[in-house]
């Protein structure tokens, strides 16, 4: 019960769920770091801003353009915006979960605190939801009115930012919102489940001010699960701890894998060091027999192997995965989670904002010059 629901070892799917306080860069972070660890990504508040502008017949300027950030791995699955209100909850489900047509159920909820999205597996419809309650209660308020008449649902998570004695020691009361909270919970045919390394989910970027558990993870009552665990590694910037949990389906997803070395990585240097010291540590004369040609080649092909297994990492195949990501922004990252100091997150800014710069420079030139197709800039 107490494995960590990131691990690949485990089946079904797996759910990463955090309030991100509209921070793209940490948002990218995650994309990038968590591609293979985690199928969908639950986040509240996520940024939400202009992304470019684009020809205009009424503004010199252009028309915005918003949106929140992509990734050539994950499908962004979130509500328009309406009246000029962005999204409060947003999701982000990998492309290996394709197959199970991932949807936004606006017929079942519409509204910017709550996503439900489905999934479809085997003849049968899998319900998960996503909830950024605010301080009036909102979405609690709203799941009170329309539970009753909503489906059965696997999993439901977010940020509650409500407070009761069940979830959290430090609280000397379970309240009237609290109480609404579980019974809507029930009716969706799940119950609350605690991480399995407890403790505060919120912590408040004032140091005076003590943690306090408002982030909660509900599953499908008497399934069996591994408990939720506070990832604490990927907090990042933001002022609440993700959880990390998962849900089973009818029968595990394929796994689809390819083993690779990253061009221009560390990996591809060390690989190709030692290539060359285990070609020159081979010591033999000049062959002369087809069983001494025959010794010599697997000799050569002994350290190619050992090489490559050194190096090589498997990688679950996607459709278009170029990722601008690189070794320098996930060290800088590391840097970052050991101390999260302000200036080493600068630094992390600084790596991040160089490694997109050379990855779509990059781009642009192999377009100018090599396929001269400009239209493919439009992207």
């Amino acid at each position: 019960m107490g494995d960590d629901p990131g691990s690949n070892a485990l089946s079904g799917v797996r759910v990463l769920c955090q309030n991100v306080a509209k921070n793209a860069l940490h948002v990218d972070a995650l994309l990038s770091e968590l591609r293979n660890s985690y199928d969908i990504i639950f986040l509240q508040e996520p940024p939400w801003w202009v992304v470019r502008r684009i020809p205009s017949t009424t503004d010199r300027r252009g028309d915005e353009i918003t949106g929140a950030p992509k990734h050539p791995d994950w499908l962004t699955v979130v509500r328009p915006p309406t009246n000029d209100e962005a999204p409060r909850v947003l999701a982000y489900v990998h492309n290996r979960l394709t197959r199970l047509r991932p949807s936004l159920r606006r017929d079942l909820i519409d509204h910017r605190d709550i996503l439900v999205l489905s999934l479809f597996c085997e003849g049968k419809t899998l319900n998960i939801m996503n909830v950024y309650s605010d301080d009036q209660h909102t979405a609690i308020n709203l799941l009170a009115d329309r539970a009753p008449t909503l489906p059965a649902f696997e999993l439901m998570a977010g940020d509650f930012n409500c407070h009761s004695s069940v979830w959290d020691p430090s609280v000397p009361h379970h309240r009237t919102t609290a109480i609404s909270l579980i019974d809507s919970a029930a009716k969706l045919g799940l119950e609350l489940t605690l991480p399995v390394n407890p403790g505060p989910t919120f912590l408040s970027h004032n140091v005076e001010l003590r943690g306090s558990v408002i982030d909660l993870v509900f599953v499908k009552t008497s399934a069996s699960l591994v408990q939720p665990r506070r990832i604490l590694d990927w907090q990042g910037p933001s002022d609440h701890i993700p959880l990390g949990s998962r849900f089973s389906l009818p029968s595990d997803l394929e796994e689809f894998k390819r083993v690779s070395i990253a061009k221009g990585s560390d990996a591809e240097t060390l690989f190709v060091e030692q290539l060359i010291s285990g070609v020159k540590g081979i010591h033999a004369d000049k062959p002369t027999t087809i069983a001494e040609v025959d010794a010599m080649a697997q000799a050569v092909a002994d350290v190619f192997s050992t090489a490559w297994s050194n190096n090589a990492t498997k990688k679950r195949i996607t459709r278009r995965s170029e990722p601008w990501w690189n070794d320098t922004c996930s060290d800088t990252l590391l840097q970052y989670r050991d101390d999260r100091t302000p200036e080493n997150w600068k630094i992390f800014r600084k790596a991040t904002k160089a490694a997109k710069r050379k990855f779509f420079d990059a781009k642009i030139e192999e377009i100018a010059k090599t396929n001269k197709r400009p239209w493919d800039l439009m992207e």
